[in-house]
């Protein structure tokens, strides 16, 4: 082996590995809309049939892995009664070996996925600072593919 390969090997295998530093793509929080700004979204969202989120809202998104956890199983099952508006428990996972800001998203105990990697950051951080978050089942479509079946919205808790 070429002595120059040799010490770039040897000094890749001696850095640190750090993949949520190494390979975060997560965004910060974006500022709450001043009223001019959410005055003038208002009619284009009315216009696309969607309304904008009530205050406190922290995110609206999809259930990730949803197919890799206990969802499918109680839809086969037929114990999936999922309806909007049921509570859903958010835990952190800081074990997580594919994300140290994992937040897990349970139902009545099961596990039905997590945030989204790309949205975790934030809601992980509140988590770990004991901030009040409340979860809620926004809409749960059967037919959906996994990965759309179930909407939730996080909301600052009081």
């Amino acid at each position: 082996m070429h002595a120059a390969a040799a010490a770039r090997e040897a000094a890749v295998a001696a850095a640190p590995f750090d993949p949520v530093a190494d390979y975060d793509v997560r965004q910060p929080a974006l500022p709450a809309l001043d009223a001019t700004s959410r005055a003038r979204l208002i009619p284009v969202l009315s216009c696309l049939g969607l309304e904008p989120a009530a205050p406190g809202t922290l995110l609206i998104a999809n259930v990730a892995g949803y197919a890799h956890y206990d969802g499918p199983q109680l839809e086969a099952q037929g114990q999936a009664g999922f309806a909007s508006g049921d509570a859903l428990t958010l835990e952190r996972e800081p074990d997580n070996p594919r994300d140290p800001l994992a937040v897990r998203i349970l139902w009545q105990g099961a596990h039905l996925g997590h945030v989204p990697r790309a949205e975790s950051a934030e809601i992980a951080r509140r988590l770990d600072r004991g901030e009040p978050l409340v979860c809620r089942l926004l809409r749960y479509t059967p037919a959906a593919a996994a990965w759309r079946k179930i909407e939730f919205v996080i909301a600052e808790g009081k």
